[in-house]
């Protein structure tokens, strides 16, 4: 999917929105309000997790229980978007991206 889709932008805005604000500053509420009721999130080293409520709890009591902030960053120009279609009827969307995490002191 070209950078200039709408599709694509609308991903990279809601990425920006879950990871900058979500993520890096600890706001379930972004969780909450982006992932979908039939969410599944597939983690290179920590396999599935099959549900929102699964995935909003190991955000909340994981990641902002850590003893150090954790911040994500987007590498840039990384992210790509693959629509999933049947009979021409968008029902998903695949994305995947290069990333940094960091660990900061508090």
């Amino acid at each position: 999917m070209p950078p200039s889709s709408a599709l694509f932008r609308t991903l990279k805005a809601q990425d920006s929105l879950l990871f900058e604000v979500g993520f890096n500053n600890c706001d379930i509420t972004q969780f909450e309000n982006l992932v979908s009721e039939d969410f599944e999130f597939y983690h290179d080293k920590s396999g599935i997790t099959a549900t929102k409520a699964d995935f909003i709890a190991g955000i909340r009591d994981g990641l902002c229980k850590m003893n150090y902030k954790a911040r994500r960053e987007l590498v840039e120009n990384s992210l790509e978007v693959y629509p999933m279609e049947n009979k021409g009827v968008l029902y998903g969307v695949i994305q995947t991206g290069s990333h940094r995490f960091m660990r900061l002191k508090t």
